[in-house]
């Protein structure tokens, strides 16, 4: 029998609405999106959340149901406390199994959450300018996430980094921003209640994470054959990995989009989950690149990617990520020494595989270090004071090597 403390929760959330807020600068791509996120929301199309992956992960709906956007929240990545795939100790139950969504509110719940007084529906705010103060909430954890010297919690600065970069939609990156949500409902909301009743009690909870649009798809790569795929689908997703030094393409992390003509069934190649871009310099170790596998990577580039890959202006990129994410001197470095090697690589006749292995592991012998690894440290061994002493040194160490490189393969 249901406790007069403990109220159905079909009246607690009839006072309980969610605002929405945008925090990022380059959000006028997302104010569509985020419009009709919330228009969802407060018409009862509450946020699914998504089974897969390791990280929490909520797709967001319009007001007929159709999903249209995936949020990532900064507290639910890896192993920090609010992650819903944690692990847990046998007094500590998982408690996010039964959604709000999948509640029958004709019958009498119970549940936890507190009644509050009448409020007012918020209004959607997108501010201009990304606050920086605001970094103290996505960086309260320096933990490593991952092995590459990414904190929990920073995943979300690298899928927006990774918008910010293909601002001409030349990768196909979805649009992301980073957004600030308050409510009193779903969202990891049990989990929630556990641990801060009180402040759950009076003022909801605020979460931060990143928003990104909701692409319709076929699947991802892994579902179809690489021969589906164009040798400019492929080089693109390949030279994006390069230019934000991507330590995780796997199969399951590039979206496939049937694109028909007259003649055959091909695929547009779609890049998602950029969390693992933008590592530490020093730990590029790991680094797995799927199209290293497929035939289009042993395909010279054409003049359209030669271009672009000319163009790409990496100190201006690092300068905004700087200002905008708040991303370490560390970790943009390793973006710089990536794109360099790209460029680089390009003026000695490289083509993708080779680019892909000088930077990784061989399979083979994986406890080897990669030979871009062994420029790494031996630009590292002269302890460079600044990135200007740091590049002075390493370019023309890249150089040789990359020479050595092409000369022992060309003989084998």
């Amino acid at each position: 029998m249901r406790s007069p403390r403990t109220p159905r929760l079909a009246k607690a959330r009839q006072n309980r609405t969610p605002s929405l807020e945008q925090l990022h600068l380059d959000s006028e791509p997302l104010a569509k999106i985020v419009a009709n996120v919330m228009k969802g929301w407060l018409d009862g199309q509450l946020p699914e959340s998504c089974k897969e992956g390791t990280n929490g992960v909520y797709f967001f709906k319009d007001t007929e149901g159709h999903k249209t956007a995936v949020f990532k929240p900064i507290d639910e990545e890896g192993q920090r406390p609010m992650s819903p795939r944690m692990s847990r100790s046998p007094r500590t139950p998982r408690l996010n199994r039964l959604r709000v969504s999948e509640i029958d509110t004709n019958k009498p719940q119970e549940t936890i959450i507190p009644q509050k007084p009448s409020r007012p529906k918020p209004s959607i705010d997108c501010i201009r300018e990304f606050p920086l103060d605001q970094l103290n909430l996505i960086k309260a954890s320096k933990s490593d996430v991952n092995g590459h010297g990414i904190p929990a919690g920073e995943a979300t600065m690298r899928e927006v980094a990774a918008s910010l970069i293909d601002q001409e939609n030349f990768y196909g990156v979805p649009k992301t921003a980073i957004i600030k949500i308050h409510h009193w409902e779903t969202l990891g909301m049990k989990r929630a209640l556990l641990k801060f009743p009180k402040l759950l009690e009076f003022e909801g909870i605020t979460k931060i994470g990143s928003l990104q649009e909701f692409i319709e798809n076929d699947g991802s790569s892994e579902d179809v054959s690489p021969s589906f795929f164009s040798v400019d689908e492929v080089h693109k997703i390949g030279v994006l990995d390069l230019h934000l030094m991507n330590v995780d393409r796997n199969e399951g992390n590039i979206l496939i989009k049937k694109r028909k003509d007259e003649t055959k069934c091909t695929y547009e190649l779609i890049p998602i989950d950029h969390g693992f871009c933008i590592p530490k310099y020093t730990q590029i170790d790991g680094t797995y690149w799927a199209w290293l596998n497929w035939p289009q990577s042993k395909i010279p580039f054409s003049p359209r990617m030669l271009k672009h890959i000319d163009e790409i202006d990496v100190d201006h990129d690092a300068l905004i990520l700087k200002s905008q994410l708040g991303i370490d001197n560390d970790c943009l470095r390793s973006m710089k020494i990536s794109t360099l090697l790209l460029k680089k690589g390009i003026q000695h006749g490289f083509v993708l595989y080779d680019l892909g292995s000088f930077a990784c592991r061989s399979l083979d012998d994986f406890d080897t270090p990669s030979a871009l690894e062994k420029v790494i440290a031996q630009t590292d061994e002269k302890k460079p004071a600044n990135d200007e002493e740091f590049f002075a040194i390493f370019e023309p160490l890249l150089v040789a090597s990359l020479l050595v490189f092409k000369s022992s393969n060309s003989d084998s």
